[in-house]
């Protein structure tokens, strides 16, 4: 029988387990003719690779191919022939493919020859084991191509440790022991691991200031994985480290401190030269006496899940400019907070000369800045206060700030998917605002707020937003689906503002007048009739608890709110503060938050590459996981990348204990539990027919989820089907699991996109498959576990491709090498996927996200 390409391997495994049941189950089908790998003709037509006209001159050993001085990676390609299963290993581990091609690793490995082993199989051998392939059997056909590294490549790895000693090789037993002078030995490409322990800094000359590296070789300094090693300051220190004139560098995993309230007054410094190409990620840095972070001139910074807390200037800031400013910034899942609470020792100094530390407060510049998930609270100044142009602040919780929570000078600035409550932090005698925009630079700026809840009380005399109060410059605001609640005063907008007011809502409770603006006031109920704007409302929102000056605040919205469908799409973001999909009812709700509580089967959850940082679930829920969730999971090697990735977890934070049981449910542990695959029949390489497309499958699955009461939740992962499926094939899939969901109202199902590794025509078709799918879960209110996306963005940079005109999103290069365990990708991405894993777990829980 002859296959056109674009039948599936599923249809042509499902018509062969037809036809063996028909004919009985016991006679095997006619094997597959295997090509013979060392046939060199049958070679040569199956091997790509570049500069090789004959690849099988190179399949002995004394005879290997040499590459180029300095390699780091080697690339070949296999064609594809029918029902032939290729597995690729190097140095003993399979390497998986990229689409069709394979990229070997080279770095870290010395001059020498190396065997690529390359396997031809029966690809219906290996669905009959259920994709399981452990060994060759006879009709297999192995051949080795040898490759020859024609300089040595080393990775370069050192260590230090508070008991080491200057003298030693910086290797792990022999590690460094000095920081400043051990960071003055590394080159780029260069990575130092500090031990756990203590390293006590004194003097100036002992401050750490790292050489640059380059764009294809930072140079990184971390803590060893599972610990947190701390560099604490004394003796009123300068600055733990200074990045004057410094780039590409990435710091991670440290702790900055004082030494038991020592003075210590920067953890890091770069104010005397431009910075550019930083990375500050997992930092702890607290009890420090001015700023945790203090740039002048920086682009390209990223400062991703760091802890900055109780700094005595503010957490984030620095200088005026003296180039280019700050531009080209990422600050995300961070916590910048109690700003101005210490100073030398004593929390709550009144010696403290600054009088108001902001969370973060930035001066002037071109910008691009983005401000995402960052929970920002309790400081004595502002809580996001920036000058640059073209900020953008989106999904951040903004709650109990001294001074005024959002301030924005910068042309082109936005605020999006934000709360901003609590202002006056519990002092009724602070007249400081919520959310105020101060432009004094070229007329006709524009700024946008959209889906932002500001609440507040009526007993601390403020604006409950001003705009260009004491500004005579022409400028241009839109607010959108924006709640103002809760205040003394009005939303106040100078006459010189072109203020667009588009389905907002008011509630000042203590007063008719709600808005001024255009030179005039607006009542209550003119607002209502549509003389300040489009799809306006007023009245109580009807918050679940908006308490004030308390963290036991809830600004979710109960179900009856007038708030609630309310809103207009157009413009609209596609979710809500927590990640929850918009809409959820018959429109868009107003504020941040998209209808109210937790979720309750019905309502949709997305989680996609805002959803990964672990560090943000609170220990209560992460225990709710770990005591009440069964996870029944039927996935392809693709898939497995959340399995191995929540192992990995594991085993660098007991507090993520991870079990899983293969084809049964899990031993009772206080862990996040996995039923792997289906039965043993079947194994743990689940294709479509296993678990939903075919009745066989669908019976099975559905035997699994009666006979086992204690599963909560059920989820099936694709591989790389959707590379060539039709939009009918997904509206099957999607009506499956639909239909599943009737079945077991008990269950939440978990829908999932498919990876996103192909480029060319199957990219651009998996990608609008991909997109099928999102559009189904937002419209329906599914859960959705968006693998895709998760796939495609690395600190905070989306990958994308092109073809046929089209741009779309691919995986992101970041996590393509070294291939981790079978999984396709690397131990990075498996990392990602299992801290997404766990988000979604504790958002089916009852977690409302951040």
């Amino acid at each position: 029988m002859r296959f056109l390409n674009k039948v599936s391997l599923a249809l042509y495994a499902l018509l062969a387990i037809l036809f063996l049941l028909s004919c009985s189950a016991s006679t095997p089908p006619t094997p597959t003719p295997i090509p013979d790998l060392t046939d060199p003709e049958v070679f040569n037509a199956i091997m790509t690779v570049v500069g090789v006209s004959d690849p099988s001159q190179y399949t002995r050993e004394d005879h290997p191919f040499s590459l180029l001085p300095g390699s780091e990676v080697w690339e070949f390609s296999l064609v594809a022939r029918q029902n032939v299963l290729y597995t690729v290993r190097f140095r003993g581990v399979r390497v998986n493919p990229v689409g069709r091609k394979y990229v070997l690793n080279l770095r870290g490995l010395e001059s020498g020859k190396y065997a690529v082993e390359i396997t031809a199989s029966s690809a219906s051998a290996a669905l009959k084991l259920g994709g399981a392939y452990t060994s060759a059997s006879s009709r297999d056909s192995t051949v080795f191509f040898w490759i020859k590294v024609t300089e040595a490549n080393p990775e370069r790895v050192f260590y230090i440790s508070p008991t080491g000693n200057d003298a030693g090789t910086g290797g792990q037993q022999s590690p460094w022991r000095t920081p400043h002078l051990s960071v003055a030995k590394l080159v780029p490409g260069d990575t130092l691991i500090f031990l756990d322990g203590e390293y006590v800094l004194s003097e100036f000359d002992e401050i750490i200031i790292p050489p640059s590296g380059t764009e294809d070789a930072w140079i990184t300094l971390t803590g060893a994985p599972g610990f947190k090693p701390s560099i604490k300051g004394e003796n009123n220190l300068y600055s733990a480290i200074i990045l004057s004139d410094v780039s590409y560098i990435k710091i991670s995993n440290l702790e900055f401190t004082s030494v038991t309230g020592e003075y210590f007054r920067d953890a890091i410094n770069g104010v005397d030269g431009p910075i550019n190409h930083i990375v500050l990620e997992d930092l702890d840095i607290h009890h420090i006496d001015e700023f945790g972070i203090n740039f002048r001139d920086v682009e390209h910074l990223q400062v991703l899940d760091c802890r900055i807390f109780y700094c005595g200037f503010g957490a984030i800031g620095g200088p005026p400019a003296e180039n280019d400013g700050w531009r080209h910034i990422l600050i995300r899942d961070c916590d910048l907070s109690y700003s101005g609470h210490y100073y030398q020792g004593v929390e709550d100094n009144p010696l403290n000369p600054y009088d108001r530390p902001d969370g973060l407060g930035l001066e002037a510049s071109d910008g691009p800045i983005e401000i995402v998930r960052v929970t920002v609270r309790h400081n004595r100044g502002d809580g996001l206060d920036s000058k640059a142009a073209n900020t953008f602040i989106h999904h951040c919780l903004v709650s109990n700030n001294y001074a005024d929570g959002i301030k924005l000078w910068g042309a082109g600035s936005k605020v999006e998917n934000t709360l901003i409550c609590g202002t006056g932090d519990g002092a009724l005698e602070s007249g400081w605002c919520p959310f105020v925009i101060s432009y004094w630079g070229a007329p006709n700026a524009t700024f946008k707020l959209t889906n932002v809840t500001i609440a507040d009380t009526p007993d601390r005399p403020s604006y409950s937003a001003h705009i260009q109060y004491d500004s005579t410059v022409p400028i241009r605001v839109t607010l959108k689906n924006c709640i103002f609640a809760n205040a003394y005063g009005t939303v106040y907008a100078n006459v010189n503002v072109d203020l667009i007011v588009d389905h907002c809502h008011f509630y000042r409770p203590n007063d008719a007048v709600q808005l001024e603006a255009h030179g005039r006031t607006y009542t209550a109920d003119q607002i209502a009739a549509g003389q300040a704007g489009v799809g306006n409302s007023v009245g109580n929102p009807l918050f679940l608890n908006p308490v004030w000056a308390s963290d036991a605040f809830d600004y979710q919205l109960e179900g009856t709110s007038p708030a609630v469908d309310t809103g207009t799409s157009t413009g609209a973001p596609f979710d809500d503060l927590d990640g929850t999909a918009r809409p959820l009812g018959a429109g868009v709700d107003k504020g941040c938050y998209e209808r109210a509580g937790s979720t309750p089967i019905g309502e949709g959850i997305v989680v996609d590459h805002l959803a990964t940082n672990i560090s943000s679930i609170p220990r209560n829920w992460i225990e709710a996981v770990k005591t009440n969730s069964i996870l029944h999971y039927a996935r392809r090697s693709h898939g497995s990348q959340l399995n191995v990735g929540a192992e990995w977890l594991q085993s660098q934070n007991a507090l993520y204990a991870y079990s899983e049981n293969w084809c049964a449910l899990p031993e009772p542990s206080n862990a996040l539990r996995v039923w792997n695959g289906q039965t043993p029949e079947i194994g743990d390489y689940i294709f479509p027919w296993d678990y939903w497309e075919a009745p066989e499958g669908l019976a099975v699955t559905r035997a699994i989820l009666t006979a086992n009461p204690s599963i909560k939740y059920s989820m099936w992962s694709w591989c790389t089907e959707l590379d060539e499926w039709s939009a009918e094939q997904v509206d099957a899939y999607l009506a499956a699991i639909s239909a599943l969901e009737a079945e077991f109202p008990q269950v939440r199902f978990i829908y999932m996109t498919g990876n996103a590794q192909a480029t060319g025509a199957e990219g651009w078709n998996r990608h609008l498959r991909n997109e099928q799918i999102r559009a189904y879960c937002r419209a329906n209110n599914k859960v959705l576990y968006d693998f895709a996306d998760l796939d495609c963005w690395y600190q905070g940079v989306q990958a994308t491709t092109s073809y046929a005109g089209h741009t779309y999103p691919i995986q992101h290069n970041a996590y393509a090498s070294p291939e981790y365990e079978g999984t396709h990708v690397n131990r990075q991405s498996c990392s990602v996927k299992a801290s997404a894993l766990w988000w979604l777990m504790a958002r089916l829980e009852g977690w409302g996200g951040i």
